[in-house]
């Protein structure tokens, strides 16, 4: 019996390489801003002191807000600071649009100010109702704290310290205070204070997941061989 379970191990090993689980981690930026909100774009404006709203593909201003967590935090950003954001404005192919050139999409003035973050794709929203575009990646929904206007996408946090590249898939939402889907839909283009959540999902490069698999190969093999030689 012994010898069977031994015998077993290399394949077991191999099964378990191609089931090992994707860890992931969920990042959290907390904001607050001004936009203008159209069918399929985000404009973002000047903050505390409003407009003028910058055309598209400009950027506006923003202060960072409570949650401040993870990477952001591991390397100083703190509320109360700015940053610069970019606006999104783009007409969009069924199923998305991928950049050419990665989008610069998010920085920090101060503490923080060697994390970038950056857009490399875009994905096409479902949008309340006409007559907002099909192809619009604005999403449009109600909460209790009044409609949001999100954004799903991916890029990647570039840390200008050690030009690390962290790969993630984000989710960008504004709440917008007093008003539903529905008015801010019928009311489009309008320009509103935000306070807005970038949510990053990290997911770990394959190649530490494969070592891991790679050993535990090994490890089979060897008792494997320690097998036949009894």
């Amino acid at each position: 019996m012994l010898k069977n379970i031994r015998l077993m191990a290399p394949i077991f090993a191999f099964g378990l390489l191609s089931a090992l689980p994707a860890f992931s981690s969920t990042i959290l930026l907390g904001l607050n801003g001004e936009a203008e909100v159209g069918t399929d774009y985000l404009s973002f404006g000047v903050y505390p002191a409003g407009g003028p709203y910058t055309p598209a593909p400009g950027s506006g201003t923003y202060e960072v807000a409570a949650p401040v967590a993870n990477i952001f935090a591991a390397n100083g950003v703190t509320t109360g600071e700015f940053g610069l954001i970019t606006s999104l404005s783009t007409s969009l192919e069924p199923g998305g649009v991928v950049y050419a050139t990665p989008v610069k999409f998010l920085t920090f003035d101060t503490t923080g100010s060697n994390l970038q973050l950056f857009l490399t794709e875009l994905f096409v929203g479902n949008v309340l109702s006409p007559p907002a575009p099909p192809n619009s990646p604005i999403v449009l929904g109600d909460t209790g704290s009044g409609a949001t206007a999100s954004v799903a996408f991916t890029g990647y946090v570039l840390n200008t310290t050690d030009n690390s590249h962290t790969p993630y898939t984000g989710l960008f939402q504004a709440t917008f205070a007093g008003t539903t889907a529905a008015q801010l839909l019928a009311s489009l283009p309008v320009q509103t204070p935000f306070s807005g959540t970038i949510a990053l999902t990290i997911t770990p490069e394959p190649a530490p997941l494969l070592l891991i698999g790679f050993g535990l190969l090994a490890a089979g093999i060897v008792a494997r061989k320690k097998a036949v030689r009894k």
